[in-house]
């Protein structure tokens, strides 16, 4: 089932992607338009961890790439609102789970 994960870090801090959950890795390209008549630019892929984030009662998927903390992931989810992990897919005892 696709859930939101929250992006942070790689120069994609704040977005919201959809993916399958669960995963512990995430991998992102980004799409560019490019014109025919220009050579080909290589996009690397990007890769993430995923981890389980608690905030107001509910559970979040959060994808990280770079260095944070709860504060700065606690704003970003009260700012940009995204969807909590739906409760049938949680489970108990997750070890990627942040308390």
């Amino acid at each position: 089932m696709e859930v939101d994960f929250l992006l942070i870090g790689k120069g994609l801090t704040g977005q919201i992607k959809r993916y399958d959950y669960p995963r512990d890795k995430l991998r992102v390209t980004e799409l560019t338009i490019e014109s025919a008549n220009e050579p080909v630019i290589v996009r690397p892929v990007l890769v993430f961890d995923v981890i389980q984030h608690k905030f107001d009662g509910k559970t979040y998927a959060v994808a990280i790439g770079a260095s944070t903390d709860s504060v700065q992931i606690n704003a970003l989810i009260d700012r940009l609102k995204p969807q909590p992990i739906p409760e049938s897919l949680l489970m108990k005892g997750d070890p990627y789970e942040q308390k």
